[in-house]
């Protein structure tokens, strides 16, 4: 029998890893990320590499990136194999990233620290090398703070225009109507069924429907209002706008935050690989044109850019102290969810996860995120450690399941308490009253009818926790009653 190749010696073009892009924060002078560079850039002619400019000029290229050109030509007059090209980043997915993690403020990039050198806005290709952001604003153009936390990102008012998609009235109406009664439980057949084959490599088996925004951040989805970009406003990140057909191990790609769906064109996307460690996938996948369905909302894909970005940060727990804070309501709801205190909203835990296909043995757990509470020092800013508790306690929302004894009026007697347990004990007697039982080896049987006072405390909690009897849409849940009452 003929054997075939390896499937690694299948490749007829294996594409280079020429360096890396570095984003600097000219205030810090810290990185804010570091891309891997894939993309190859155009050789200029050697005259133009070695002309001199007489006067420095902020429209010219980058000098990191001249110097780069003149490494590479350099190179091939002598010989020297090593270099075989330029190459680098996209300049403008590199910007879209940056306007992310400065809350949605436009900036631009430079080759120096003070903001001189100012790379053209028609560059296609970003050379390796070191960049710095400055804001188009005056004011905070070096001195600005970052948004260091996707719990803490706002969704922008518009997209930028090269994210719009474009829909006309009538494919609207079209798609609203094939999917606007789907349910939360229907929506992974329901897109499977539609896309038919994975949106990247066109593979019809070992497919698995992925969330473009992760069902993980339903309270920030709930908090930027995105329900209204959805078909059935019912089924909110579960929505069949914010599902697509993958390859279950693509799917795995998408969800190590090492890949987004990019436009490339109005109408269209291509996959683009933006984290280290992914050659492999970037061989197989980098800049690759995605099938992408009308039915799936640019919104959502413009969102999950934004939670990836934040995964790309670089240091994100230096940033911390120097970032906006996140919102305090959703830190004490991922906070309840962790530590079971508070039952996760309908529609969402009660979607089946998909398991992987034989062979795939390893799940991702880039869409498990948690808020996790920063307890030092910033390197730069003295201020105070914040702690745990610090976060769990404000006036907005008071912490009745740890702070009882804030509440008085809510623990005294009442008349109410006399009765029912004057009531409970007319049906049970014998039966003691304590607290705290002992331990006993004795079969003993106290009784403890505590269940006025209790209700009290529960709707005076629900009151300053009312997330907990809401759905994924932020709608009422349909049990909202108390606890029982014994003479019921």
């Amino acid at each position: 029998m003929e054997c075939r190749l390896k499937l690694d010696e299948l490749a007829g073009e294996r594409i280079p890893l020429y360096g890396q892009v570095a984003v600097y924060h000219p205030g810090y002078n810290c990185v804010l990320f570091l891309f891997p560079a894939y993309d190859p850039a155009p050789i200029p002619p050697l005259s133009t590499v070695h002309e001199p400019s007489a006067v420095p000029d902020s429209s010219a290229a980058p000098e990191s990136a001249v110097a780069h050109e003149e490494c590479t030509v350099l190179s091939e007059i002598t010989g020297d194999p090593s270099v075989t090209g330029t190459g680098g980043v996209n300049h403008r997915l590199v910007l879209d990233a940056c306007r992310v993690i400065t809350n949605n403020n436009d900036g631009y990039l430079t080759t120096d620290i003070d903001g001189a050198e100012r790379v053209l806005a028609t560059t296609i290709t970003l050379p390796c090398g070191i960049y710095f952001l400055h804001l188009e604003n005056l004011s905070t153009r070096a001195c600005y703070k970052i948004v260091a936390n996707f719990a803490a990102w706002e969704f922008p008012e518009s997209l930028p225009d090269h994210w719009e998609r474009p829909l006309s009235g009538p494919e609207r109406l079209q798609l609203r109507q094939t999917f606007g009664r789907v349910s939360p439980t229907e929506m992974s057949d329901v897109v499977k069924g539609a896309d038919t084959k994975c949106v990247v490599s066109g593979f019809r088996l070992s497919l698995q429907t992925a969330h473009i925004l992760p069902k993980e951040e339903h309270v920030w989805f709930n908090s930027q209002k995105m329900v209204r970009y959805c078909y059935n406003m019912s089924a909110g990140i579960n929505d069949t706008a914010n599902g697509v057909t993958l390859r279950s191990d693509i799917h795995l790609c998408l969800n190590r935050h090492s890949c987004v769906f990019y436009p490339c064109e109005p109408d269209d996307y291509v996959l683009y690989i933006i984290q280290w460690g992914e050659e492999d996938y970037a061989q197989l996948l980098h800049r690759r044109r995605v099938t992408m369905p009308k039915r799936v909302s640019d919104k959502f894909l413009y969102a999950r850019f934004a939670y990836a970005t934040f995964h790309l940060l670089s240091c994100p727990e230096y940033w911390q102290d120097l970032a906006s804070p996140v919102p305090q309501s959703t830190v004490e709801v991922k906070a309840q969810e962790r530590t079971g205190s508070v039952t996760r909203a309908v529609g969402l835990a009660d979607i089946p996860e998909e398991e992987p296909p034989a062979g795939d043995t390893a799940r991702a757990t880039g869409d498990d995120i948690e808020m996790k509470d920063n307890t030092g020092k910033s390197p730069i800013q003295d201020g105070g450690p914040r702690t745990p508790a610090a976060l769990h306690h404000s006036p907005q929302h008071p912490d009745t399941s740890t702070s009882i004894e804030s509440l008085p009026e809510l623990l005294q007697e009442t008349e109410e308490d006399k009765k029912f347990d004057e009531s409970w004990h007319k049906v049970f007697p014998g039966y003691p009253d304590v607290e705290d039982p002992p331990d006993t080896s004795d079969i003993q049987i106290w009784t403890y009818p505590d269940n006025p006072r209790i209700e009290r405390l529960t709707k005076a909690y629900r009151a300053s926790h009312p997330q907990i009897a809401m759905s994924s849409a932020g709608l009422p849940l349909h049990d909202t009653s108390p606890a029982f009452h014994f003479d019921d």
